[in-house]
């Protein structure tokens, strides 16, 4: 992948508004940072499976991204029963995971989770619909409208998926707003590439990153047939080939 100049997409310009670069650069932070520890545990468990990566490398990002959001002014917070904190900026809540190893891509994801379930009726999209970012109400799975100050300031919640293995490192960096359907699928209204890689802070407040200029949009082509499933830690995974679904 080649660095490039990223320039914030209206999505994100829509969710974070003039912090959107330095959410890019967050997360992109924050993932690097857990890779790292994700691979310090391996060398430091001295097994030759991957349980000890994918253990520590979900949590380290979970912790890595809500310091940096902190950072950078965000709200931080611990829903109910939840292990980590999260970040809220402005009035979105970031949600962020790693791609479990019982995922075969991004396109084949759950979520099990209770609590993320729980944290994901935030988002704005709830049925079958075209993405529409104007006024809404957040909505449960039975469509009735959700008030839980648990979630401080937030009034929407976002999804982010890193994508990496041992060998591989941070390959990539999703983000997006997502249904999530009786089953724990997660279907994806609006889906996007983030930069993976840090070079630089440009003055004028563009941030220099890895990406694949290819493949940043997903709104840029037709929705994919298969729903995309994101499996968690009660679910059983082992994480045996190179990445762990331990995750809550």
């Amino acid at each position: 992948m080649n660095s490039t100049d990223y320039q914030p997409t209206t999505w994100m310009l829509q969710a974070f508004g003039a912090d959107s670069a330095a959410v890019a650069a967050a997360l992109a932070r924050a993932a690097m940072a857990a890779q790292s520890d994700g691979q310090d545990a391996k060398t430091g468990s001295r097994l030759r499976t991957n349980e000890a990566y994918g253990a520590a490398t979900w949590l380290a990002f979970a912790n890595h991204a809500a310091d940096e959001l902190e950072d950078l002014g965000a709200e931080a917070i611990r829903p109910k029963r939840c292990r980590y904190r999260v970040g809220i900026v402005g009035n979105t809540l970031v949600l962020v995971t790693k791609l479990a190893a019982s995922s075969k891509s991004i396109d084949d994801m759950k979520i099990g989770s209770a609590i993320r379930q729980r944290i994901l009726r935030l988002s704005p999209v709830q049925t079958h619909t075209t993405l529409d970012l104007g006024d809404w109400e957040p909505l449960d799975a039975e469509g009735h409208v959700v008030k839980d100050s648990e979630f401080g300031a937030a009034d929407r919640a976002v999804l982010v998926v890193m994508e990496c293995s041992v060998r591989g490192g941070v390959e990539r960096i999703y983000i997006g707003d997502v249904r999530i359907d009786a089953d724990g699928s997660v279907l994806w209204a609006h889906r996007e590439q983030l930069p993976t890689t840090v070079t630089e802070i440009l003055a004028a407040g563009l941030v220099a990153l890895d990406l694949d200029p290819t493949t940043d949009s997903f709104a840029a082509g037709d929705a994919p047939e298969a729903p995309l499933t994101l499996v968690e830690d009660e679910d059983g995974d082992t994480g045996t080939d190179g990445t762990s679904g331990i995750e809550s």
